[in-house]
């Protein structure tokens, strides 16, 4: 099951992303994990960006 997601804490303390051990080109997310908001769960990817900024996505899980 998705971990619920937590707010008041900062992103390297929530613990929800792990590093993606799929790696497989440069268009790979460098992290993956699963997050639930409102009672619904999401599929989350992070890309590691230049100059320290990161790109996120939220995808509903069972919207492939």
């Amino acid at each position: 099951m998705p971990k619920r997601a937590v707010y008041a804490q900062p992103e390297r303390e929530m613990g929800w992303l792990e590093p993606n051990p799929k790696i497989s080109s440069t268009h790979s997310p460098d992290y993956v994990g699963d997050v639930v908001i409102d009672d619904v769960p999401y599929h989350v990817t992070m890309w590691n960006e230049p100059k320290d900024k990161k790109c996120l996505r939220f995808r509903r899980m069972g919207d492939e």
